[in-house]
Parts: C-alpha cells; structure tokens; sequence
C-alpha cells in the first residue's frame, strides 16, 4: 500500500515538473512584463526630475546673473614692472570660466601708462557696448604695459626692446593667473592681439609667447612690420602644425611695400576671397586649408595707425567669441537654409521628371504617327484600286 501511494505521489510531481512553464523563462517574462510598465514610468519621472532641475538651475544662473550685473563691470589694477590693468565684465564678476584677450601694445618711448584699456583706445567700451546687445560671450581683457621699442638703439631712446629684458611672459602669466583667481575665474582660453611694435621683432613679443601659452586660441596683428617674407615665414613656423587661428590687419599695400609679398608668403598664390565688412576692410584673404587670414583696411593714412588695433579686435571679438543666442540664431538659420535649398532640389527634380514625362509622351505620340502613315497610305491605295476597278 505504502509502495503504490509513493509511485502515486511520484508520478504527480513528475506531471507538474512536466506541465509547469520553466521557472526562469516564467521569472523573466514576469518580470519583462512588469519592468515594462515601471520603464516607462520611471523614464517620465526620470524625464520630469530632470526638467525641473534644468528650470531650477537656469533660476538661479538668471538670479545670479542680474546679481552679477548689478556689481558693475571692474577694472582691476596689475602691479608688474611699469603696471597693466586687466578688466572683468559685470557678468564675470561671480566668477566662472571665460575667454581671456591679451593685448600687446605696440612702441611705448613716451612711457605711457594706459594703451587700449582705461584710456587711449577705450577698447573695453567695444567690449560692452557688444555684450550690453548680447553679440559676444562674456570675456575677460587684460593688458601689460612695458616701456620700450622694437627699434635700433638710436630710436629705442634708452630703453629695453618691446616686452624683453626684464620683462618675463611666464611672470606676467604668474600674476594675471593669481589676479583671475582672487575673482573667481578660471581662463577657459588665451587669444592675443598685438599692435605695431609687439608683432615686429621676431624673438620678442608675439613671437615669444607660444613658449609661455602653447595653446592659443587666436594670434592676431594689427599693423606690424612686414618686411618682405621674415616676418611671414616666422608666423608660419609657429603655427604650422597648430589649430590656432592667425589673423593680420594693415593698412594695405600703399602704407607698406613689402606686404604684397607678406601675404603671398603667408597665405601662398591660392588664397582665397573670404566675405568681410566692406566699410572698413578693402580685401580679406585666407589660406586655401589653413585658417589664416589677412585683412587690408580701407585707411591708408598713418594717422590710422592705432585705428588698425580698434578695428581688428572688434573683429576677433564678433565673429570669434560669438554669444549663444547668435549662435542659436545662425543655426536656425542654417536650417532655414537648408531646407530651402532641399525644397528648391526637389522642385528642379519634380521639373525635370515633368519634362522628361513631356518628352516621353511627345516621342510617342510622334511614334504612333509614324506608325499610322502606312496604314493610311495602303488604305488610299486600296482605296484607288478599288476605284479603278469599278
């Protein structure tokens, strides 16, 4: 009995192990099921959490922003052998990462104590009249001021060569560094502009700073020497096998002889035409495959000379640091064109099938006319004989 009720009870399990679903594929399909359901609403929490993050974050960046604007821009003071200044936007006053734009100022025998930044040139005005439109990013301007010339001797008055001697990039670096910390911010990038003098001696200067700032973002000149092809060839060794983007304004082929010979060196005899503002640049070249650029205003005067300066660094600050919003703009834009042109490719297309369909239909018709002939000939024939027999 005892046997016959064990065979019983085996024979039951081994039917249920037989006819149940595999635990595993059960397990899974159970749990794709539900995971389907939880996906799906995980993702839109997940979604939600993240929207109001992003809208709880650009609060605050707008709350700190107008906090920020409120401060004013500043101009703080650099103490470094005969000074400098570097200027930080009201929008950079709460610190943050932002562009830096060096500015070498050219021959200083008159021992002048402001250039470009708090006096003279007024270059920050420039700066905020572009960021008060929204054109430009934020970025910071700093300026060293050295007294000496890139000059023989006689001329040089006493004084040292332009940004040498005792004049070190590396300490200037040291101490702009130190003054953008103190404020909060940190250099997401290094352009520089020199004027005249500071882009004429080949050891010193613009040429002397990519030993200092291997990676430099724009190197620009603004009215330098161009005597022929050296100071040419120099720009291309420094920039040769670099992403930096090169940049040279002048006053144009009657203020000095030697560009015409400058500019084919530097950009080669297959230069290409680029578009420009033509109310202050005559021509505006480029390298075939680099980005090199020169730029002839259309001022020739010496009287011009620092209006060179004022004119190329409102042209690296508008089309190289660009804001986001012009730069959504230029997108959409760009789209819009985009699409234009896909429309205009598919009406040329939809032209030419009816064309072509036109042609198709006019090559059959004349087809069948021909074929026609004959039967209507035979049938005049049949016709006469038909005629001649009655």
């Amino acid at each position: 009995m005892k046997r016959s009720v064990g065979i019983t009870w085996g024979l039951v399990v081994t039917s249920l192990l037989l006819w149940a679903p595999e635990p595993q594929a059960w397990a899974r399909g159970r749990s794709h099921g539900i995971q389907r359901g939880r996906s799906a609403t995980a993702r839109r929490a997940r979604a939600q959490r993240r929207a109001r993050k992003i809208a709880r974050s650009l609060r605050r960046t707008r709350r700190r922003s107008r906090r920020c604007r409120r401060l004013g821009d500043r101009l703080v003071k650099l103490k470094y052998l005969q000074g400098g200044s570097v200027w930080i936007p009201a929008e950079a006053r709460c610190g943050g990462s932002f562009p830096v734009v060096v500015l070498l100022h050219g021959n200083n025998t008159s021992r002048e104590r402001t250039k470009s930044l708090d006096g003279g040139r007024h270059l920050e005005r420039w700066a905020r009249r572009y960021l008060n439109r929204k054109l430009i990013r934020p970025m910071v301007l700093a300026e060293p001021i050295h007294f000496g010339a890139c000059a023989p001797p006689a001329r040089r008055k006493g004084l040292p060569y332009l940004f040498a001697g005792r004049f070190s990039f590396a300490r200037y670096r040291k101490l702009l560094e130190a003054t953008l910390r103190k404020n909060g911010i940190r250099a997401s990038s290094w352009s520089f502009i020199g004027h005249s003098g500071a882009a004429c001696c080949l050891t010193m200067g613009m040429f002397a700073i990519q030993k200092v700032w291997p990676n430099i973002r724009v190197w620009a000149s603004a009215d330098g020497c161009y005597n022929g092809d050296i100071q040419a060839v120099g720009v291309a060794r420094l920039f040769a096998h670099k992403a930096t983007k090169v940049i040279n304004a002048c006053r144009g082929y009657p203020a000095y002889r030697g560009y015409r010979r400058y500019e084919r060196t530097l950009l080669t005899r297959s230069a290409k035409d680029v578009r420009c503002d033509k109310r202050y640049y005559k021509t505006c070249r480029r390298h075939p495959s680099k980005r090199w650029y020169s730029y002839v205003t259309r001022f020739s005067s010496p009287a011009d000379h620092g209006k060179v300066l004022v004119e190329l660094f409102k042209t690296v600050v508008f089309h190289d640091f660009p804001s986001s919003r012009r730069v959504a703009i230029q997108r959409r834009r760009a789209a819009r064109r985009r699409r234009l042109a896909r429309l205009r490719r598919r009406r040329a297309r939809r032209r030419a099938h009816g064309r072509r369909l036109r042609q198709r239909r006019a090559r059959q018709r004349t087809r069948a006319r021909r074929q026609r002939r004959p039967l209507r000939a035979r049938g005049r024939r049949l016709h006469g004989g038909l005629a001649e027999r009655e």
